[in-house]
């Protein structure tokens, strides 16, 4: 007579694209995201058990998260002679 019941959903996506231009340059964006919605939903019946003294009792808690990750990288990589070179520029935004 009495419920409990939870359903929950999850989205996780990533996604990256690679630009290479001017020979030694490199451009790569990135992305992620991660979604979670969750509800739980009970009911305490007013026949038997805990919501006996109360008439019945309900409950609806709601959660819903999201966090996504969005990255730039410029690379450039060149190689002289005997020696390699490789410098990294990067920017990250990230939302929790």
């Amino acid at each position: 007579m009495s419920t409990d019941k939870t359903i929950r959903n999850t989205l996780q996506g990533i996604a990256f694209a690679d630009v290479k231009f001017l020979n030694d340059f490199t451009f790569t964006v990135k992305g992620d995201l991660n979604v979670r919605n969750s509800e739980q939903t009970s009911y305490d019946n007013a026949t038997i058990g805990d919501g006996k003294g109360n008439n019945g009792r309900t409950k609806r808690v709601t959660y819903r998260y999201k966090n996504y990750t969005f990255q730039q990288q410029l690379n450039w990589n060149h190689v002289y002679g005997k020696h390699y070179i490789d410098v990294l520029a990067r920017k990250l935004l990230q939302q929790l």
